[in-house]
């Protein structure tokens, strides 16, 4: 009987692993796509700087309607289809980012990618080795987030500084926060998922656009503290 379930258990951790493993390469693909995307873009020539801002604006309305189509009809759309909309994600968030090659200095940039890859890989770990329950935290950091996205729009019409920095200090505390919880939700997802390829195929990708999220935001945030401008 003790073997039977120690043969179980181990089981169920490769699965898990191969499960978790599918997410962080699909995020990490993707967020090469963004990378690539918009590199390409900042590097074309300066007369077409205005229509790569047009572009910008453009992709903005996209990510948007596809988050909000992707949360919406999820449930009936194909693993393929959820795929297909991650990368297009993807590539429009490159060309709504490539902007920042045009505000920071390239190396300013990579080394806040060093530090944001180094945040996210340590909260991601510790969501997914926790013993913690970190329900209470996460609907902590989702009121933050939610309050996050209202002081900036205000910000937007003010314009201060000084609460700039203040809501990047905040955002980067919410984006750690979020990626510890959302990794341990992941996590505790697989164990009610069907044996169905076709469902662990989009929860993959549903997990992947979650982490990319979290990462892209928490790069921002820390960009905006951190980043040499121009």
């Amino acid at each position: 009987m003790q073997p039977l379930k120690s043969s179980v258990r181990q089981s169920i951790d490769v699965g898990l692993r191969q499960y978790m493993l599918s997410i962080y390469q699909y995020m990490g693909l993707g967020l090469a796509l963004t990378g690539v995307v918009a590199l390409g873009l900042a590097l074309m020539p300066a007369h077409m700087q205005r229509a790569i801002m047009g572009l910008s604006f453009v992709s903005m309305i996209g990510t948007f309607g596809i988050a909000i189509y992707f949360s919406m009809a999820f449930q009936r759309m194909s693993s393929s289809t959820a795929q297909g909309l991650f990368w297009l994600y993807a590539a429009l968030m490159g060309m709504m980012l490539t902007t920042i090659f045009q505000i920071y200095h390239a190396e300013s940039i990579a080394k806040v990618f060093f530090i944001t890859a180094g945040t996210f890989g340590a909260a991601s770990v510790y969501g997914h080795s926790t013993q913690r329950d970190l329900t209470s935290m996460g609907a902590f950091v989702r009121m933050g987030l939610f309050g996050l996205i209202i002081a900036s729009l205000v910000n937007f019409f003010i314009q201060s500084s000084a609460f700039d920095f203040a809501l990047s200090v905040i955002g980067v505390f919410v984006f750690v926060g979020l990626t510890a919880y959302d990794t341990q939700r992941l996590k505790q997802i697989y164990n009610t998922l069907p044996h169905d390829e076709e469902i662990r195929g989009k929860i993959a990708i549903f997990g992947a656009l979650t982490l990319y999220l979290d990462v892209v935001n928490l790069f921002l945030s820390l960009l905006r503290l951190f980043g040499d401008r121009k």
